[in-house]
């Protein structure tokens, strides 16, 4: 979602009851067999209770008996941030990747400079932080055990789009929408458009089929010129582009429109997007009636008010889980993250945050929607994309699905916070800020 201001509209879906994967042990949230089935693990008791049509460990009870009086279990301490050993300076001018797409479904990257081409899970000598790894290993392990459901993703794509971006984008596509897909309510549907700078009477025409609105068709239409025609140069980026997703007139269907370049030659895979966009997808439709924009005037001269959900939280993380499901190694997913800082740092607007201080003022300061008025721009995504990898390396990947369906029973972020892991916004900034300083120092790019 790069321009937020024409991406969001308004949602009126209806959440879903939801599910979570199944887990070996008896831990809350697992799936279990029969409901009532009770069982005591790590002093705490579990009974079998039904979420929505699954059966799952509900959160349990810590059990201490004294004079045959059971007491309940007291408050969850706030957890305090892992100590981390973060990686040597790394020189994010030096990793710009090339990703292909192999016949055999197999993902291969090529290093900026390099003619090799590897399938190596990480490069050499590379050391990344336990609270990376743990991150990596929570979203890994939730979509391990995610599975194809009813929510739908409807497929277009344009005569000049190159089959090599047909076959990887099926597939990362099917991936993203499975990991999401206990989560999003029933019934909700992902029209994907893709298409190159040479197919603009197919993109209206299919805009129209998906829309049934004529007048939406044209909007949209318009909307993405602008993506097309980056293309549409003499010597245009052999990419295989990238994609916004938009809420549409029906509130169950949501529209990724996605831009490749006819000259694609199928090594500069930007897969990433997908799920980007994708977790985008869930995020919406999992807050329909909450304010994600509350701005008053005119463009530009635009003033925000209540900031009920952060744009580093929306923007942030799907940065973390963009760069995480669409790859099987922690060094990839890694590389990706740092990528990301390094793009930022190179267009010189942040080259190092100085103390735990300045990181839980930058955290925030880029809550908001309207990033050019804290004179960092686009800061948002980097500083969020870390203070939500620290999120889910520390509290699980499902915590993150549950802070937004407390988001949308409480309205607001900090109220989630405390709803979903007991501690409120500003602590979370606080027990987060040393990852975030450490991360974002370790990436050089003068």
């Amino acid at each position: 979602m790069k321009k937020p201001l024409a991406l969001l509209m308004a949602l009126t879906f209806v959440i879903s009851s939801f599910s979570i994967p199944a887990h070996a042990a008896v831990k809350a949230g697992a799936k279990c067999a029969t409901k009532g089935e009770i069982k005591t693990s790590q002093g705490k008791k579990f009974t079998c209770i039904k979420s929505g049509k699954t059966l799952v460990w509900n959160k349990g009870v810590v059990v201490k008996t004294s004079g045959g009086v059971v007491t309940p279990p007291a408050p969850t301490p706030t957890p305090k941030p892992t100590p981390t050993q973060e990686t040597a300076v790394v020189d994010a001018n030096w990793y710009a990747w090339s990703f292909r797409f192999n016949k055999d479904g197999t993902l291969e990257r090529k290093q900026g400079g390099s003619n090799t081409w590897t399938a190596a899970p990480t490069r050499k000598g590379q050391v990344i932080s336990a609270i990376r790894n743990k991150a990596f290993e929570e979203m890994k392990k939730y979509q391990s055990a995610a599975s194809p459901g009813a929510n739908a993703v409807n497929l277009n794509f344009s005569p000049n789009v190159s089959e090599t971006v047909v076959q990887a984008f099926k597939k990362y596509f099917s991936q993203s929408i499975n990991f999401f897909n206990s989560r999003l309510p029933s019934g909700s549907s992902l029209e994907v458009l893709i298409a190159t700078e040479k197919d603009d009477v197919y993109r209206k025409t299919t805009l129209l089929q998906i829309l049934g609105n004529s007048n939406e068709a044209e909007s949209f239409f318009q909307k993405d010129v602008q993506m097309f025609r980056q293309f549409d140069i003499p010597e245009p980026l052999n990419s295989s582009g990238g994609g916004t997703v938009s809420g549409t007139s029906n509130p169950k269907k949501y529209l990724y429109t996605g831009a490749v370049c006819s000259c694609f030659s199928g090594e500069n895979l930007l897969m990433y997007n997908v799920a980007h966009e994708v977790t985008h997808f869930y995020q919406f439709a999992a807050t329909p009636t909450v304010r994600k924009q509350n701005f008053t005037g005119s463009f530009p001269n635009l003033v925000e008010g209540t900031i009920y959900i952060p744009a580093t939280l929306i923007e942030g993380s799907a940065n973390t889980l963009g760069s995480a499901l669409t790859v099987e190694h922690v060094g990839w997913y890694s590389d990706q993250m740092d990528w990301h800082l390094g793009r930022y740092k190179r267009q010189g607007l942040l080259k190092s945050i100085d103390s735990e201080a300045d990181a839980i003022k930058l955290m925030k300061t880029t809550t908001t929607w309207l990033p050019e008025s804290t004179g960092y721009g686009d800061l948002l995504y980097p500083m969020g994309q870390l203070q939500f990898e620290f999120y889910i390396a520390t509290y699980g990947m499902a915590a993150y699905f549950e802070l937004f369906e407390n988001i949308q029973k409480n309205g607001d972020f900090d109220s989630a916070m405390k709803k979903t892991v007991n501690i409120s916004e500003s602590e979370f900034y606080s027990a987060s800020a040393n990852y975030v300083m450490q991360a974002y120092n370790s990436v050089k790019a003068e």
